[in-house]
């Protein structure tokens, strides 16, 4: 469901809303780990039926609103708040624990102002109001009997800044 609501000349409401349930009803996976002399001659082979799919939380939630405020000849001010709730998921087909990134929710802010001409705009921002550092990417490699190495990367912190934009 994706909609978008003009309440007034000066309002904007938004929400959409996804429920996925993906999981792999066949998927047979080769794995090849490195060889230190003890790994098995052959790749292994691992059944990952029943395994949910990667980056596929199980429903996405987001919200947002905007108002222009009027600011006569100066022209206008629209702030701007979104969040976007994610169900849990996992980053990688074998549903590893280290690489499950649980529910959470992102937020961003925004001021944007437009002199009555709208030939520029000024824009003041807050991403990630919440400073929740989520995983981007999660992944593994496997030495058999030695080690299970993990290598995580994350999406960026809170940030804020300003924003110059000319229109022709």
């Amino acid at each position: 469901i994706d909609t978008v609501l003009r309440l007034s000349p000066d309002d904007i409401f938004f929400f959409y809303v996804t429920v996925t349930s993906e999981i792999y009803t066949s998927f047979l996976a080769r794995v090849s780990p490195y060889d230190i002399g003890t790994a098995p001659a052959a790749p292994l082979t691992i059944n990952l039926a029943g395994r949910r799919l990667p980056q596929t939380p199980n429903f996405v939630l987001a919200l947002g609103y905007d108002h222009v405020f009027h600011l006569g000849k100066s022209g206008t001010l629209t702030a701007s708040a979104s969040t976007r709730i994610k169900g849990d998921y996992y980053m990688d087909f074998y549903n590893y624990f280290p690489g499950k990134q649980d529910m959470r929710s992102n937020s961003d802010l925004g001021l944007t102002y437009k002199p009555e001409s709208k030939k520029f705009s000024v824009q003041a921002f807050v991403r990630n109001v919440e400073n929740y550092r989520s995983l981007a990417y999660a992944g593994n490699t496997v030495v058999p009997g030695i080690a299970n190495i993990y290598n995580f990367q994350f999406a960026a912190p809170r940030t804020y800044g300003v924003r110059l934009g000319v229109d022709f």
